[in-house]
Parts: C-alpha cells; structure tokens; sequence
C-alpha cells in the first residue's frame, strides 16, 4: 500500500470514528474513500495554487527589484551624463579662457614698436623745438647795434660756407665743392637722400638747407635807428615782426620734416630710429610681409590652423591704432598746411613792403 492510500484510509477511519450516526442523513455521500479522494484533490489543487501564487509574488517581487535596479541604473546613467557633459563645457570654456588670453605671435614687436614710436615722437618735438628756438634767437635782434648784426652775419655767412665744403654726398668737386654740397638739395628733406632716417652728418645738411630757405644771416632791424617807443619805431616794428612771424612758418614747417626723418642718439652706441622709419618699418613688417599676410590668411603651410580667431581680432585692432595714428599725423599735416595756406593769404592780401 502506498502513502496515498494510507492517508485516504486514514481520513476516511478519522470521519467515520467521530461523524454522529443521525449525521448520515444529511450526507447523502457514504463512500468515504471517494469523498477524501475529492477532498485530497481539493487541498492538491489548495497547495497548487499556493505555490502558484507564492510564485507569482516572487516574480512579482523580482520585477519590481528589477524595475527599480534599471531606475537606480537610469538615475545614475543620467548623473553621469550630467557630470560628464559639465566637465565637457568647463573645459571648452577654460579652452576658450586661454585662447582669449593667448597674446598675439608679434606682441613684443608690436609693443616694443609702440614703445619706440613714442619715444621718437618726443624726440622729434624737441628736436623742433629746438631747431625753432635758434633761428628765432638769430632773427629776432631787436635793439641790437647795425655793426653787431653785421659781425653776426659775417660769421653765420663763414660758417654756412664751410660747412657746406665739407657735407658731400658723391662725387666730391675738390675746386669747387660747393657745387656737389648737399646743403642745396632739397632730397635731403623729401627721402631721395639719405632714406627715412638720416643721421648727424646728413641733418647737418637738412639744417643748413632750412636756413638757406628761411634767412641764413640775420638783418639790421631799422626800427632800433628811430627812437624808443615813438609811433614810427612801433609802426617799423610791427612790420619787421610780421616778416619774422612769416618767417618762422617757413621755419617750423621745414623742421618739422627734418624731425621726422631724424634719427637720434641715445648713446654712443645706439641710435633711435627717426619716427617717419619706425612706421615705415611697422608697416613693412605687416602689410609688405608676405609671411605675416599668408599668416592672417590661414595659408601658411608652418601656421595653419594655428592663429586663432583671437589672434586675428588682436592683430585688427592694432592695424586699427595704427590707422588712427596715421590719421593723426594726417589731422597735424593738415593743421601745418593750412598755417601755410593763410600767411600766403596774408601775404598776397597785404604784401610786405
């Protein structure tokens, strides 16, 4: 007998045993052993559907650790997409930090050239100032007696000839050097001589030639022959200042291009270069560089792909302060042409007697 059956047995032993007798009316059933076959099939399919839904609810179980693994794995998928793309976007602006703060390839030329040009510049209102201030001293002798002007002159004629025996550019003419002098060329200021920068021997031509053009000697003002402060002596004196003051036009213009093609020397062993070369040189080392236009054009096999965006915008804004300095110069140049336009005016309206 198997184990089935001795339960069945059993069972059907335990009913009979404690049932009452009157209780057999009320169940029709009195096969015992069929009646706990069914009950037995009853608690099989009881126990089967325990374990169906104690499966169930492990699966269910199991679905939603799963679900909420693949969510913790979304979050943090999702987190390190957030940091991964924040790191990203701080290095491309700390890339473009250091690309904006990157200085120009020509920065110390351009700021050593800056440097220059503004030191040349002083230097080349002093030299007019200077150059000015001594033909104004030689010309401006009032009160001076008739035979000390002439002394004067006759000194200032001397040393105009000797000085110009000896500056010679070229062929040297030994009987008669003041033919080939270059004190009588006007290329010493216009650049046909001596370039863009001239040095001491050839601005000791250019101020010779100036005062060639403006007065080489002083004259006797006849005004000190009349007496002190009468109405004749001030109306000459007048007249012979209003010669002076046409004269110093004359004056300040031709040194003003002197300076700007006047080198100076610091000290014995260095020179600066005249104002009128450190912008040629500027611009030479720019537009009149084919490596520095390939460079701004990206075309320069050695830096392609090299100068940035930034790099350009610096270059542009210096070529534009460059720009706006040479207009500058251009605004003076004008100033300095229209003080000549209106003593010429001056001149042809009222000329000097």
């Amino acid at each position: 007998m198997n184990i089935s059956n001795i339960k069945k047995t059993s069972i059907a032993i335990f009913l009979s045993a404690f049932l009452p007798f009157s209780s057999h009316a009320l169940i029709p059933v009195t096969d015992y052993a069929n009646l706990v076959e069914n009950m037995m099939g009853n608690m099989d399919s009881i126990y089967q559907w325990s374990e169906e839904k104690a499966m169930k609810m492990m699966e269910m179980e199991a679905d939603s650790l799963m679900q909420a693994m693949g969510l913790d794995n979304s979050n943090n998928a999702m987190a390190n997409m957030i940091i991964r793309t924040g790191n990203a976007k701080q290095e491309i602006q700390n890339l473009e930090i250091m690309e904006q703060s990157e200085p120009d390839d020509d920065a110390c030329e351009t700021v050593t050239g800056q440097v220059l040009l503004g030191q040349v510049s002083c230097n080349s209102v002093d030299q007019v100032i200077n150059d000015t201030s001594k033909s104004e001293e030689k010309h401006n002798n009032y009160g001076k007696s008739y035979n000390d002007v002439k002394i004067d002159a006759s000194n200032a004629a001397k040393k105009i000839i000797d000085d110009c025996a000896t500056l010679q550019d070229g062929e040297f003419d030994d009987e008669n050097p003041l033919k080939t002098s270059n004190c009588t060329k006007s290329g010493i200021l216009s650049g046909s001589i001596g370039g863009d920068s001239i040095g001491e021997f050839d601005q000791k031509s250019a101020e010779v030639f100036i005062d060639l053009i403006s007065g080489p000697t002083a004259t006797f003002k006849q005004s000190s022959k009349l007496e002190d402060g009468s109405h004749a002596q001030n109306e000459l004196r007048v007249k012979e200042m209003r010669i002076e003051a046409l004269r110093s036009v004359v004056n300040t213009s031709l040194n003003e291009i002197k300076a700007l093609r006047s080198s100076t020397s610091e000290t014995d062993s260095s020179a600066v270069p005249s104002p009128l070369d450190t912008l040629n040189k500027f611009n030479e080392e720019r537009f009149l560089d084919a490596t520095w236009i390939a460079d701004v054009q990206n075309v320069n096999p050695e830096t392609k792909n090299k100068v940035t965006p930034t790099m350009i915008q610096r270059k542009m804004l210096v070529i534009n302060s460059f720009i706006a300095h040479i207009e500058l110069e251009q605004y003076k140049q004008q100033l300095r042409q229209e003080v000549i336009l209106a003593s010429l005016l001056s001149v042809e309206i009222e000329p000097i007697k």
